[in-house]
């Protein structure tokens, strides 16, 4: 399974502020004004990609 971990500064190193996996579509800070799909970071991803969906607005 693959995850996307959002890591934040902290004042004694890094937090994990979350973790997303699989086919997940997240807001995932500082980037939360754009809905990101997991599924279409990775190579070894779902049809989504191969149908053209994973393309830039």
């Amino acid at each position: 399974m693959h995850t996307l971990d959002v890591l934040r500064r902290h004042e004694v190193g890094w937090l994990l502020a979350a973790s997303y996996g699989g086919a997940s579509v997240v807001r995932a800070e500082t980037f939360d004004a754009v809905e990101i799909s997991l599924a279409c970071l990775w190579i070894d991803g779902p049809a989504a990609l191969r149908q053209g969906s994973c393309e830039a607005p």
